[in-house]
């Protein structure tokens, strides 16, 4: 493997004798390759990466907590992030935005990384695989959920996690929303 070219952080992608790193521009990269960077005018775009500037403001407090050494106080803090403050704040302007999105989608009403980075990032909150987090922690947020349910029945996604039968993967499934359709 390639020393990165940001002092050894990972992940890396390497494309022929080049080095990519940083997991955003990896991210964009990759999009780019498969078509699905945002599509619209220059605002539209720009308006589409702020949602994951929005998406990273609410994962960085959660990140906090992977700090705290005693289980107990990590899920304290976890579920404290979940009772109200700035985390609660940030996912109820999420849910607004999601809500308004123009054919369902972040940006010029087609599917894009950007989508595919939120629902992710949606779906592994409410996995069950994150101590303190219930899988019903988005419950109160119907437009994020309803923006999963939409997401993860695009043919692509379904036919992706088709086989998954446990796990946190399953937040990735329709029938983890089913009652959002």
């Amino acid at each position: 493997m390639a020393m990165s070219p940001h002092g050894g952080g990972l992940p890396v992608l390497e494309v022929g004798d080049k080095v990519l790193a940083q997991s955003a521009a990896i991210e964009r990269y990759c999009a780019k390759l498969s078509n699905l960077l945002p599509q619209g005018d220059d605002f539209e775009v720009a308006q589409a990466d702020s949602l994951l500037g929005l998406a990273g403001d609410i994962l960085d407090q959660l990140f906090t907590t992977f700090k705290i050494e005693s289980e107990e106080e990590k899920i304290k803090a976890r579920q404290a992030l979940l009772a109200g403050g700035k985390f609660r704040d940030k996912l109820t302007v999420l849910a607004s935005l999601v809500d308004k999105f123009v054919g369902g989608y972040a940006c010029g009403g087609k599917l894009s990384y950007v989508d595919i980075h939120l629902f992710v990032w949606l779906c592994v909150l409410s996995s069950g695989t994150i101590d303190g987090f219930p899988t019903n922690c988005l419950d109160e947020y119907p437009a994020l959920q309803k923006y999963r349910y939409r997401i993860a029945n695009i043919p692509a996604i379904l036919a992706f996690y088709k086989d998954v039968t446990e796990g946190g993967r399953l937040a990735m499934k329709p029938a983890a929303v089913a009652s959002f359709a």
